[in-house]
């Protein structure tokens, strides 16, 4: 799956900015950054996850 970052912004003049000139100085607009397909797609599971926690767990199972 593709990430992507919403931001909102305002237009500005000069080096370094995203420059088109349809897009009128000073005007608001929304940006969507679309991010690189990772090629390697790690999946753990919650388990892994919680024992990676820092601290302790209070239980080892859900059973008594």
């Amino acid at each position: 799956m593709q990430a992507a970052i919403r931001v909102k912004a305002t237009v500005q003049a000069g080096e370094g900015r995203v420059c088109e000139p349809l897009l009128p100085v000073g005007e608001a607009v929304e940006v969507i950054v679309l991010l690189p397909e990772s090629q390697t797609l790690v999946r753990r599971s919650a388990a892994d996850i919680i024992a990676e926690a820092p601290g302790h767990r209070v239980f080892n199972s859900a059973r008594k």
